[in-house]
Order: C-alpha cells, then sequence, then structure tokens
C-alpha cells in the first residue's frame, strides 16, 4: 500500500488558467456584440431621419401646392421662419418651434428627430414671379427622462423644399 496518489481533478493552475481564458473569449464576443448594435441603432436611427424629414418636405411641399397664393414678403434671405398667404385668406408660417419643424396648425416633424434650423429665402425671378427656397435641417434627438438632448456626435440632415409660384408680385 505504499504507491503514489493518483491525481483526481484539475489542479488550481489548470482551473485558474481556463477560466481566465473563458474569460477573454468572453469580453471579446461582448464587445464585438455591443459594437454590432451599436451600428445596427445608428443605422436604423439614420434611416429613421431621413424619413422623417422626407415626410416633412412633402407634407411643406404638398401645402404650398395646394394651399399656398403666395409668400407673405418677398424678397427675404436667410430667414428662421417665412409665412404664405392662402387661397382661403388665412396666413399659414413655417418655423423651427420647441425643437420641431412646425406649421401654425401642426408639427411636421416626429418625436426623436430636432429640427436644428430653418432657412428660408424668397427672390423674384426675371419674369416678377416669387421663387421659394426652404432647407431646413435635422438631427436625431435622444428623449432620456422627458428632457431632449442631442446626441452626442449627432447625426444631421439638410432637406429642401422650392416652389415657384405661378403669380406675379
Amino acid at each position: 500500500m505504499g504507491g503514489k496518489l493518483q491525481q483526481q481533478g484539475f489542479s488550481l493552475f489548470e482551473s485558474l488558467l481556463v477560466t481566465g481564458l473563458l474569460a477573454v473569449i468572453v469580453s471579446i464576443g461582448a464587445t464585438i456584440f455591443y459594437f454590432n448594435l451599436r451600428g445596427q441603432d445608428k443605422a436604423l436611427a439614420s434611416k429613421e431621419l431621413r424619413q422623417a424629414g422626407s415626410a416633412a418636405a412633402l407634407a411643406m411641399e404638398d401645402y404650398l401646392n395646394r394651399f399656398a397664393h403666395r409668400p407673405l414678403a418677398c424678397p427675404v434671405s436667410d430667414a428662421s421662419s417665412i409665412a404664405f398667404l392662402g387661397y382661403d385668406g388665412g396666413i399659414t408660417t413655417f418655423s423651427c418651434r420647441n425643437g420641431h419643424l412646425a406649421s401654425n396648425s401642426a408639427y411636421l416633424s416626429p418625436e426623436g428627430v430636432h429640427c436644428d434650423r430653418l432657412a428660408a429665402t424668397c427672390k423674384v425671378t426675371s419674369e416678377a414671379y416669387p421663387q421659394v427656397d426652404i432647407a431646413f435641417t435635422f438631427s436625431i434627438a435622444n428623449n432620456n427622462a422627458n428632457t431632449l438632448q442631442i446626441v452626442p456626435g449627432k447625426k444631421e440632415a439638410i432637406f429642401q423644399v422650392t416652389k415657384l409660384f405661378q403669380e406675379r408680385i
């Protein structure tokens, strides 16, 4: 009975080595997974930004084509808002208000998208027709704890609407 003891299981060193290697592999996998999710979030936010801007531009164009008789003031250069006289005699103004692209009656930008700037110009063409150019900038907003904060490294997009009116000034 004087033989050697046989080792059963793993030594402490072997267990620590395997645990350390597993920890390194899991941390690398978690980092890759995290960056993959961040990339998907950025792509989704960029898509939502383009959709929101296109929808706002279409709504503005639709109003100008169907209801706007003429701009109230022309010429105007780089104004932060612009007003139009409607065929019904009402006045509609477009501007960035409270972080939204807005008219008198409605917001044209959804939650999560911030209207940073609106620049409107109106010039009279050589044929005496008013031409209005409206450019607005949207950025992605982050709604945390009911406070609107612009995301660091924010993504911006500029949209433009142009309308040539058919009534001379």
